[in-house]
């Protein structure tokens, strides 16, 4: 798919790619369509309110996800920023954002075009700068970085299907099983991992055998998922 901004600079944007890009009924791009709220619903609608709007409270949640601004510079459409914020975090107490997202991605991925259940898992960690409130912390002595580090597993797509968040100190290769098993648990689909160098080793790949699970590092094999990495 041709990126949108490709799309205007060269000046191919037909009607079939307006089709395509149109928002919609949404003011958001990070809105929820009437499709995807039909999906999950039933997950937000199980808590008792009186005055709170659901639908708007996940919105709400999805743009501050999505902009990164802070809870006071919130639209005030979505209401006060703190019965949100109250929100968010009941959400995230509770484990619905990740029941949410494993109701989504098979929808998300048939729309794409791929099987809806994914037989390959992306591996890859992130160290980020941060502060005592984020839990342990640790310095990564190669990225010169003192915070936490987060461990990400996505499918082809680009989809995110398990994330684990550890102290940066801690090398990739320790979190590569447990995350397989958590992600594994969820999509028992997953044969086969994609993976940088951090994560090769004999012992790493004869535990993903063990799990029917195949590991393939980055520079070792010509699976085209490599060109995404």
């Amino acid at each position: 798919m041709v990126p949108k901004r490709e799309l205007w600079e060269i000046g191919m944007w037909t009607e079939e790619h307006r089709k395509r890009y149109r928002r919609g009924p949404c003011r958001y791009p990070s809105d929820v369509t009437d499709d995807q709220w039909a999906s999950i619903e039933h997950l937000f609608y199980s808590y008792v309110t009186l005055t709170a709007d659901m639908r708007e409270m996940v919105n709400a949640d999805l743009y501050i996800a999505k902009t990164g601004c802070g809870w006071e510079y919130l639209p005030v459409n979505f209401g006060a920023w703190q019965t949100v914020r109250t929100w968010h975090d009941r959400f995230r107490r509770d484990g619905v954002w990740e029941q949410a997202m494993e109701l989504l991605t098979p929808k998300a991925r048939c729309k794409l075009g791929k099987n809806e259940r994914p037989e390959t898992m992306i591996i890859d960690s992130q160290s980020i700068s941060a502060g005592p409130q984020a839990g342990p912390r640790g310095t990564d002595g190669g990225k010169k970085r003192r915070g936490i580090k987060r461990h990400l597993g996505a499918c082809s797509a680009g989809l995110l299907l398990g994330i684990m968040a550890t102290a940066a100190n801690v090398h990739d290769s320790k979190i590569l099983v447990p995350l397989v098993d958590m992600v594994k648990e969820k999509y028992p689909s997953i044969v086969r991992v994609v993976a940088d160098s951090a994560y090769a080793g004999a012992e790493l790949e004869s535990a993903l055998l063990e799990r029917g699970i195949e590991l393939q590092i980055a520079g070792n094999c010509s699976s085209p998922i490599l060109a995404a990495l």
